[in-house]
């Protein structure tokens, strides 16, 4: 299992590299994302989604994660694997960089 609890984060590399080397290996898994989590919007159909501000839910969502069947997380790898290309890490580095500058951009009109 690979938990994600954090209230704000970015694509999460190390949670790609969890489902990469489980699916290359054949191992099933549970990956448990935060809510918060940019990377939720593009694991979230196949992650366990989990909200750190809420601690029942973080209850509930590791009993889920904890008695999944093996058929069950072999199934939930597989499907995680095939979203691990959307979106394609280029596009997500230009967006990520193109909102950066639009933070940093003098803004005019304001005083």
């Amino acid at each position: 299992m690979f938990w994600v609890a954090s209230l704000a984060d970015g694509m999460n590399i190390t949670a790609q590299e969890y489902i990469t080397t489980r699916h290359a290996t054949r191992r099933p898994g549970v990956l448990i994302l935060s809510r918060h989590a940019v990377i939720a919007q593009y694991l979230g159909t196949a992650a366990l989604l989990t909200d750190p501000l809420h601690p029942r839910d973080l209850v509930d969502t590791l009993r889920a994660a904890l008695t999944l069947p093996t058929n069950e997380r072999a199934t939930h790898l597989t499907r995680l694997a095939a979203l691990l290309d959307n979106p394609d890490p280029t596009d997500w580095a230009h967006t990520v960089i193109s909102a950066i500058r639009a933070s940093a951009a003098p803004r005019t009109g304001t005083r």
